[in-house]
């Protein structure tokens, strides 16, 4: 059978693994269990771990976190250059436009309040 042009040759997407739809009702039955030494579930545990990362320079968790609170910005590359002290934003779309103009201005947002590291 010949696929016309533009028509997709799976059009009901990528099927779900069976171990997909296995474990993800476990692994949330797991996150809301407490843990027994300090009573927090394991997901606000994981949760305060990522923000420990991040604080402590982790990028990865910095960006996590990020894209979470603000949503990803598609287009967006931040480049930083220390040695010659030279800050490079390449923005490409309105909400990149946006979200940099808000950095810029000093503007926070839950995760990131003026004045304090990201």
């Amino acid at each position: 059978m010949a696929w016309k042009k533009g028509q997709s040759g799976n059009p009901k997407g990528r099927p779900h693994s069976n171990i997909v739809t296995l474990l993800k009702p476990r692994l949330i039955e797991v996150l809301k269990t407490k843990d027994e030494e300090t009573g927090k579930t394991k997901a606000l545990l994981i949760a305060e771990a990522i923000v420990d990362a991040a604080l402590s320079g982790n990028v990865s968790a910095q960006a996590l976190i990020w894209e979470r609170v603000e949503g990803k910005v598609e287009g967006a590359a931040i480049a930083i250059n220390l040695d010659n002290r030279k800050v490079e934003i390449i923005v490409q779309g309105e909400e990149g436009k946006g979200l940099v103009a808000r950095i810029l201005n000093g503007e926070g947002t839950p995760a990131l309040e003026p004045g304090h590291p990201p």
